[in-house]
Parts: C-alpha cells; structure tokens; sequence
C-alpha cells in the first residue's frame, strides 16, 4: 500500500514501511521509517501515537484521539481540536524559544518548603516555572512566599491536612505532595519538549469531581475547592496521557498562543472575546455552560477568558494558589485574560472553576 500526502510544498510517500520526503522548493529528497499520520474524524489507533501536520507545524495525536472533522478546528495556527470520549482538547504548540521561557533549570538544586516533612526529601534539582510570565508579573523559587511553581502550601489547614490531600489524590502528607507536583511539572517539561507543545482543556471544568468533563454546553464545575478541581482534572484520561489541572507557565503560553496566532487577541482587554461585565453578548454578566457563545472563545478555546476564575497549580504567597483569566462580575480591561490573582485552596465560591491540559506520557 502506497500513500502520498501533500502539505505546503512538501511531498510524502509512504511505502514498505517508509516515508520519503521531497521538498519541491529545496528539491530534495530524505527518507526515514514511516510516521503514523492522523487523519480528520479518523481515531488514531490504540497503541500508538500519530502526526498530524498543518501550516507547516506538526502535532502529536495520542492513541485514541481524534482530529475534528470540523474543517474550522483543523488548523494548527488557529486552534487543532482533538476528542475522545466527548471531551474536547486544543493543541499549543510550544517552540524550542518558547520552552525556554517555560522553565528555569538550576543545576545546584534548592528546596520545595516540604523538604523532610515526614522524612520524605522533596528536592527539587533542575525545574521550576521561569521568573518571567505574561501577566507582567515574576515568579519566585519554591520555599518562598512569591508566586511560584511547583510548590506545596507549607500550612496545617492546606497542604498539611492529611484530609485535603487524601481528597485530592496528593498522598498522605506534603512531602509526598511535594514530590508528587514536582515530578508531575518535570514530566509536562520532558512531554512539551519532546512532542513540541501540550492540549489544553477546550471549556472550563464540567460535570461533577467524580465525573468530570471537558465538553460543550456543561455547567462549569464551581462551588468546590482547590483539592477537588485538582482530582477532577487528573481524573480526565490517563491511557498513554496525564492529565491535569493547568499550571501557571501553561496558561501564560495559551495567552501566547491565542495572541501571536490565529485570532491574535487583545490580551489587556478580554470584553471583545470573553464573557465580562462590558460585554456585548446577549447573556453576558452572569456565570454561563460552557462554549454558550463562539463569541467567548479564541483559538477554538472557549471561556479562558471570563465566565469564571480559573484555579492553577500555580501557589501564591504563604498559604494560597493562583487564578487566573478574571470571570463575569468585572469588566474586561479589569481582568483580562492575562489577569492574576489567588484564594486559599479551601475556598469554595460560584464563580471559581479550573481547566484542565493534557499531555503525553
């Protein structure tokens, strides 16, 4: 069996297990063993992963995913959907300059403020979360009060508290959590860098903590606690990918993403695209389902900005996590898309949601 794919001047036929390749402006040809290739409304089978190319940029398909049969959700630029099982997910893509500015490596290593806790060492040697992020605001080292990632909250009412743990699948004590989100940041690092970017959730979290969903018109997850949102999101999928709650140098690369690319939106004013006090959306102003408007969305992602604050792994401070993307209540240029802010993991209000990402393993 022979296939011929064609995509921005570049020919690729693929036969007895080989893809040879010829660039009609370099006029050269490069051969290699065959790359599965996904293709639109076809499941990529289980068991492998596969390619799928647009725009000159390529994105990895997990074993079981589908691309969008939506020709308008095909587009790497303007926001690749992916499914599998009615959930929804966007590729970023995340160049090698990009992932740079995604992380910090320190090869002296220093200490999460778990450290030893339980005689469990919590040493973080390499990665953390880059200083530089797009709110315009920086990033600190763990076991400090600043905004900072990945980090435990070193307080007897959060990540102390064997019960809030336990809820969130983080082990029994902090030192365990602390290992626990520092290797879940390395191995999103090692995944982003090896396959050239991450998904991110398409809506904010739907469905319940024990049925969570990422899919159209759901009523957004509100009304529960840092703990809970982090279990419904690791909770998505885990065949051959992990997913999880988003981390903070993710949601600043989406808002890369959906600036520099397709839509190019305003990232210091969201009412044009989000659902704010100002906007002009019949409806807007009040907590919505998720994707309620395609004017709410950029990238083909819906809500990330307004409708509701988004929990982060992101800690804040001595005893508080990160949101991000401001929500209903307030106008656009208050709190854009970009916006900052945190509560205690504890807190539990209507307009505090989460987003999940996923990346492979």
């Amino acid at each position: 069996e022979i296939e011929v794919d064609v995509e921005n001047d570049v020919v690729t036929v693929t036969m007895n297990g080989k893809d040879y390749t010829y660039d009609t402006k370099a006029g050269n040809i490069t051969s290699g063993p065959a790359v599965a290739k996904a293709k639109p409304g076809v499941a990529v089978p289980e068991g492998t992963n596969a390619v799928y190319a647009s725009d000159g940029k390529t994105a990895v398909i997990p074993a079981g995913y589908t691309v969008s049969s939506n020709a308008n959700e095909q587009s790497i630029d303007t926001g690749l959907v992916i499914t599998k099982g009615g959930n929804e997910w966007v590729w970023i893509p995340v160049s090698s300059s990009d992932l740079a500015a995604m992380y910090t490596q320190d090869n002296t290593g220093w200490t999460m403020s778990g450290t030893g806790v339980n005689g469990i060492d919590a040493v973080i040697t390499k990665y953390k979360s880059n200083g530089g992020i797009i709110s315009g605001k920086t990033r600190g080292n763990p076991g400090t009060t600043d905004y900072r990632e990945p980090d435990v909250l070193n307080n007897d009412s959060y990540d102390k508290n064997a019960t809030n743990l336990s809820n969130a699948g983080l082990g029994a004590n902090i030192g365990e959590a602390a290992t626990k989100l520092r290797d879940d940041y390395k191995n999103m690092i090692e995944s982003v860098r090896k396959n050239g970017g991450f998904y991110v959730g398409r809506y904010e979290l739907g469905g319940s903590v024990a049925s969570p969903k990422v899919q159209y018109k759901q009523t957004v997850l509100t009304n529960t606690n840092w703990y809970n949102l982090y279990k419904a999101c690791k909770n998505i999928d885990n065949a051959g990918v992990e997913t999880r709650m988003i981390w903070g140098c993710q949601w600043d690369k989406v808002c890369n993403f959906i600036h520099t690319s397709g839509d190019q939106v305003n990232l210091t004013n969201s009412a044009s695209y989000g659902n704010c006090k100002d906007s002009t959306v019949d409806g807007h102003g009040s907590k919505r389902v998720t994707g309620y408007s395609d004017i709410w969305k950029a990238n083909n992602i819906y809500d990330i900005a307004g409708n509701c604050f988004e929990w982060t792994q992101e800690a804040g401070y001595a005893g508080d996590r990160a949101v991000r993307g401001g929500y209903y209540y307030h106008n656009g240029d208050r709190y854009p898309v970009t916006y900052r802010s945190s509560y205690y993991p504890t807190y539990a209000d209507s307009f505090i949601s989460s987003r999940p990402t996923l990346y492979i393993k």
